[in-house]
């Protein structure tokens, strides 16, 4: 029920950004705007380029580093292409729900991985941009009570609390072109394009908070003894 509240929310969300982009397009003369035709036809994805792979990775971490309380233990992400796998074969369904954690399994990891969803349309290039997908997550943590470790009751929080997960330590993602994404068992939508990324170790254990409280950097693991940034390195 949980995951499907963050669903209906962050489609909320989308709608509405997709909305202003029409009207720009409108004052614009329409430019840059597509028709439902130009969906693509059969499934693609989208080539993670080493510039997007350091976009992806750059947004987590600054989101990282600007926890507010501050984390004695937040860890730098790094990006994985053995994680970033799970995220292709993730996307290629072209349905937007959240998989299960027996399909998250991976080999090395006693837990299944962690998994971020974000679903857009090509007529938003900034639905494939990979900074601004991560904000859109970090964003939820005007929704998160670090006290509490809860949600403001109606609002989701849990793509912002997997971004900052202090033990999650590998982030890959991948980007899927469909010729629409199945939402809340409809493809009769203008949704085509899924963004997905996988984290280990996973995070959001229920119960938990996501990172020690702390003066950043004041309590980094052995392994990465190192501060910069205000991350554990």
């Amino acid at each position: 029920m949980r995951v499907a509240v963050y669903v209906i929310l962050l489609l909320a969300v989308i709608e509405r950004d997709e909305a202003k982009h029409q009207i720009v397009n409108r004052h614009n003369g329409g430019r840059g705007a597509h028709s439902a035709s130009h969906k693509p036809r059969k499934f693609s994805y989208m080539k993670i380029t080493d510039n997007m792979k350091e976009k992806f990775v750059k947004a987590h971490n600054l989101a990282r580093a600007a926890v507010d309380p501050p984390a004695a233990d937040m860890v730098a992400l790094e990006w994985d292409d053995k994680v970033a796998k799970m995220s292709r074969k993730f996307v290629r369904k072209c349905k937007f729900a959240h998989s299960s954690s027996s399909e998250r399994e991976m080999k090395g990891y006693d837990y299944p991985l962690g998994e971020n969803l974000f679903v857009g349309m090509s007529i938003a290039k900034s639905h494939t941009d990979p900074t601004f997908v991560v904000e859109k997550w970090d964003e939820e943590k005007m929704f998160y009570d670090f006290n509490t470790v809860s949600c403001i009751p109606g609002k989701m929080c849990g793509h912002y609390t997997q971004v900052v997960w202090s033990d999650s330590r590998k982030v890959g993602c991948a980007i899927g072109r469909c010729p629409s994404v199945d939402v809340r068992g409809s493809t009769k939508n203008r949704y085509d394009i899924l963004v997905a990324c996988h984290y280990a170790p996973n995070g959001n254990f229920r119960g938990e908070k996501p990172y020690k409280l702390g003066e950043f950097c004041s309590n980094c693991p052995i392994d990465k003894p190192t501060c910069s940034d205000n991350l554990c390195s």
